[in-house]
């Protein structure tokens, strides 16, 4: 198994070296949006980009992701919201676009997440546990677990 895979691997990296092919510059469908990264803000959970995309800019909300000013990605329509208010950051924006997938490339199709997939900042918050020790005062009468189960 591990030879077969070892030999595929090496099979695909030579004919991904050949240079020989010609490129065809990828054409953007008027469904693809290209912007430029202008402020970046972390929270637990999500990434915030205030982008330019072309004239205009908006804010784009996507999973927690490493983004920098400057950055140019791609991506889809998503879900607008208007007036969106987040607790974490204690601020209202007027219009944020959440996007369920954003790329650093221009080849954007439904599997290619590249920039959401490179290393995740955080999965997420953990929650804590505390062990408590608690203690029952048993009255008269009561049926203890233990004693059901060697009363079967």
């Amino acid at each position: 198994m591990k030879k077969t895979l070892f030999i595929t691997a090496i099979i695909v990296c030579l004919f991904a070296c050949q240079s020989n092919e010609k490129y065809e510059p990828i054409n953007t469908t008027s469904d693809i949006h290209v912007v430029l990264v202008e402020e970046v803000i972390q929270t637990s959970q999500y990434t915030y980009l205030q982008v330019k995309d072309g004239d205009t800019k908006n804010w784009l909300a996507v999973i927690k992701m490493q983004a920098a000013v400057g950055e140019t990605y791609y991506h889809k329509e998503g879900l607008t919201m208007t007036n969106f208010k987040s607790k974490e950051l204690n601020r209202t924006f007027d219009k944020v676009l959440f996007l369920d997938r954003i790329s650093t490339s221009p080849g954007f199709s439904e599997n290619n997440t590249d920039a959401q997939l490179e290393e995740p900042i955080s999965t997420g918050s953990k929650i804590l546990l505390e062990k408590k020790e608690i203690k029952i005062a048993h009255q008269k009468g009561d049926i203890t677990i233990e004693s059901l189960f060697e009363n079967k």
